[in-house]
């Protein structure tokens, strides 16, 4: 459902480096599902591998399928063996009771379909066409209902019906023989060989986007279809696409100046307000950049304007459909994806982010110990990365044109304290676990 998802992105997910073990909090329980899970998965890998023996019947394209997929699995396993898959007791339930209910209902999806939990706070999910569905603990953050939830497994699911994720190997693997053929013929001209050569690969990728659309648009109706089959409200495919759209980059959250003088005024180390001093970024030039290449045309996805009007086109009871409620269940499933997200953050290892969450929490609950406990966390992590020179792999620089005023601020923030004052906020907060 993301729109920056894409089959051959799919390893960018698997550079995080946790522990397993590590929970920062001491649970351990489930340690148990992550080594049923390191077994059972790869079984499930060399399974499938041998079913593409029987859809690629020339060699040198199964050759392909086979180490695309290679690559795909290895990096699913090392986020299982990292500890970014999870069993929750509430929230695993409810997306493995959503898709019997589909697959009951629906003799075209595939008996062995299965749905795997993803710490990460992103609200998507997605597959790579293994019969297995990814969801991010995220998404039941910011869904509203349990029909918003069937949508989004339904359109992963579709997906599967159709075999995108293997056209999709197939158009790449046939595309990439004929660029073979034309860098060739690129080489041999003596004039425009630059120009001639991006113009060919600016070709290639927006074909490439303009099949991937299709392939959505295809998954949103056969969404409907099964969805329908499996009595749930079409109309939450319609209320996800928009809640999906709208958190598709994280909003961090305003946080207060006077939080910091809140928070970070101690009693053995008083607030400094040079801590607060900012970059100035007014004369900064951002049209100097000019993109070779139209966003719109490399987009795996089409806008979620035009996937709605392409549903209610064919399904004209979309546009007068009932908006999908929340249950009083559903709640429950809601608040324990919001529980997750400090815990997601820190097995991501973006310690910076965690501790930013961490004071949004305090800045609503200020005398919550369980929020103070996780800013002791946090803060521990990115004083330890300040001590070996790895502060820039857990805490973000300056972006001005991506970040919110807010966000700028805090990162100036943490950037201006000196390591003996970073150390002082670490031992007043881990000091009140």
């Amino acid at each position: 459902m993301c729109k920056k998802w894409c089959l051959a992105a799919f390893i960018i997910l698997c550079v995080f480096h946790a522990n397993a073990g590590d929970h920062p909090l001491g649970d351990s329980s489930n340690n148990l599902y992550i080594r049923k899970l390191s077994t059972s998965y790869p079984a499930r890998n060399e399974l499938f591998l041998e079913r593409l023996k029987s859809i690629a019947a020339d060699k040198k394209v199964l050759k392909y399928y086979e180490s695309s997929y290679g690559n795909i699995f290895k990096g699913v396993n090392e986020m299982i063996g990292e500890g970014l898959m999870v069993y929750h007791p509430v929230i695993s339930p409810l997306l493995e009771k959503i898709l019997v209910r589909i697959k009951d209902r629906n003799s075209s999806v595939p008996d062995d379909v299965q749905v795997l939990l993803v710490r990460e706070n992103v609200p998507n999910a997605y597959t790579v066409g293994d019969n297995t569905l990814f969801v991010n603990v995220g998404l039941l953050y910011y869904m509203k209902s349990e029909d918003q939830v069937a949508a989004v497994l339904a359109h992963e699911i579709s997906h599967l019906v159709f075999f995108h994720s293997i056209k999709s190997l197939a158009y790449n693997y046939k595309k990439n023989k004929e660029n073979i053929n034309v860098v060739k013929e690129i080489r041999q001209s003596e004039v425009n060989r630059t120009d001639r050569a991006l113009e060919t690969y600016r070709k290639s990728i927006y074909k490439e986007g303009k099949l991937e659309r299709k392939y959505e648009l295809q998954a949103d109706s056969m969404a409907c279809v099964l969805l329908k089959n499996a009595g749930y409200s079409n109309t939450g495919l319609i209320e996800a696409l928009k809640i999906i759209d709208l958190n598709d980059t994280i909003d961090h959250g305003d946080l207060a100046i006077s939080s910091y003088k809140i928070f970070f005024d101690l009693p053995d180390q008083k607030f400094n307000d040079k801590w607060l001093e900012m970059e100035d970024f007014t004369s900064y030039n951002y049209e100097a950049y000019k993109p070779k290449f139209d966003q719109d045309s490399l987009s795996s996805h089409p806008g979620v304007d035009e996937r709605i009007r392409h549903l209610t086109s064919f399904f004209p009871e979309l546009s007068g459909g009932k908006s999908t409620s929340a249950t009083g269940a559903f709640a429950v499933f809601n608040s324990a994806a919001e529980n997750e997200r400090l815990t997601n953050l820190y097995y991501a290892e973006r310690y910076g982010e965690a501790v930013y969450l961490s004071l949004l929490y305090l800045q609503v609950k200020p005398d919550d110990t369980f929020y103070k406990k996780w800013l002791g966390i946090s803060l521990r992590k990115i004083y330890d990365a300040r001590k070996t020179y790895q502060l820039n792999k857990y805490l973000d620089r300056v972006s001005p044109k991506d970040q919110s005023e807010s966000y700028i601020r805090f990162l100036n923030f943490m950037w201006n304290l000196k390591p003996d004052e970073l150390k002082g906020f670490v031992d007043y907060y881990t000091s009140l676990g």
